[in-house]
């Protein structure tokens, strides 16, 4: 198993349970050469002070790390916009591509500031609740080979080789 933190026993009442469901995915598909971290946050300073944070990052310690956008609900796109869906209703999220991305060049960013050597960073979404459509028409800074829906996420087999890929791709 994986090697959390905080450990999975410690999460507070606050964790989502759309983090939940994929941390516990996780937990089962992903051996103890990996590493998750759960809600990491930072703070970049560019013109003004921006705070943000990673849902997870997995590491590896020959591979990298992984930025992983978790987006709970029924997930649907429609002239750009992105939307969830839950027993309130339909209700307007964040891009889940463009969180990650933004992730990933600021840990980069911390990273380059604080070490001298490389470290592959990639990133990739993922929808507990959602599975993405064959065929599914997405915008232009979608690939389908970067969302983990629900069909691979409870497949331990299809979630284990779904992550390794990822990381290779990145690389």
């Amino acid at each position: 198993m994986a090697i959390f933190f905080p450990e999975l026993c410690s999460l507070d009442d606050g964790t989502p349970q759309s983090e939940r469901i994929v941390l516990g995915a996780l937990a089962k598909a992903l051996s103890d050469e990996y590493y998750v971290y759960h809600s990491v946050s930072f703070i970049e300073k560019k013109q003004n002070i921006k705070e943000g944070e990673a849902d997870l990052i997995i590491f590896h310690k020959k591979f990298g790390m992984l930025i992983l956008e978790v987006k709970g609900g029924g997930i649907s796109i429609e002239n750009g916009q992105w939307f969830s869906e839950n027993r309130s209703g339909k209700y307007k999220i964040k891009n889940p591509f463009d969180q990650a991305r933004k992730a990933k060049y600021a840990l980069l960013d911390k990273l380059k500031k604080k070490h001298s050597g490389f470290v592959s960073i990639g990133y990739s979404v993922c929808f507990p609740h959602s599975k993405l459509p064959v065929g599914a028409s997405l915008p232009m800074d979608v690939l389908r080979e970067l969302v983990i829906d629900s069909e691979v996420l409870f497949d331990v087999y299809k979630c284990s080789k779904v992550v390794k890929k990822l990381f290779s791709e990145w690389n």
